[in-house]
């Protein structure tokens, strides 16, 4: 096995003991880093490693928001043209022209709005 993969995979082993630890604690960070002598910027660079090694091996990626999202334009559409789609008490006008994918995303989403 690679040295440098193991000795990493130990580091993340025992930060994660570390921030668990300080999450049970009801500590803030500042006063559970300076109860325990570690340093904050440590804390935090190796919270993030654990996040990105957990969200790594649960499949799972991070996926951030852009900072500004562009805005459609409004039009108003012919309701011929639209198709309404109504359960759980919500109700969607969905232009008949959407892509297959991006309709089924869509009923992906709301089936587990509450």
């Amino acid at each position: 096995m690679n040295t440098k993969l193991a000795t990493a995979q130990i580091r993340v082993k025992n930060w994660t003991a570390i921030i668990q630890d300080r999450n049970q604690s009801g500590l803030s960070v500042k006063d559970y880093c300076a109860q325990h002598q570690l340093s904050r910027d440590s804390y935090y660079y190796w919270l993030r490693k654990v996040k990105e090694t957990l969200l790594t091996e649960s499949g799972f990626v991070e996926v951030t928001q852009p900072e500004k999202l562009p805005v459609p334009e409004t039009t108003t559409a012919d309701p011929k043209e639209m198709m309404t789609l109504t359960f759980r008490g919500m109700q969607l006008d969905i232009p008949i022209s959407v892509q297959r994918d991006t309709l089924s995303m869509i009923v992906e989403v709301a089936a587990h709005a509450q």
